[in-house]
């Protein structure tokens, strides 16, 4: 079984060969240009994966701040409470204090 056009006769043979490396020309054109094209967009792809490893390590690190943030802050309002839990003793002291010495005086 024979596949592809029928060869034309009538047509000169240096043409049908002319026609053939015309399009074996256009053919090897057309598969160099993809190849380069396929070789940008690797380049391209691989460009765009480091930049996406990138953007995920800076998210990563940027979701740790706000722990420490939440840390330090922790300490600073316990530091603070105790400040206050101090002051109250003190004053819950002094207030007692002069009662009893006015309670004594009296």
């Amino acid at each position: 079984m024979v596949r592809g056009r029928k060869k034309d006769m009538t047509i000169p043979v240096s043409r049908t060969i002319a026609l053939q490396r015309d399009y074996r020309e256009r053919k090897a054109r057309y598969v160099a240009d993809l190849e380069d094209k396929c070789r940008s967009l690797e380049d391209q792809n691989a460009q765009l994966i480091q930049e996406v490893k990138e953007l995920r390590r800076m998210l990563d690190q940027r979701e740790h701040i706000p722990d420490e943030a939440l840390g330090d802050i922790m300490k600073t309002l316990s530091a603070a409470m105790s400040s206050i839990q101090n002051f109250q003793h003190l004053a819950e002291g002094s207030r007692n204090s002069p009662l009893i010495n006015s309670s004594a005086s009296t």
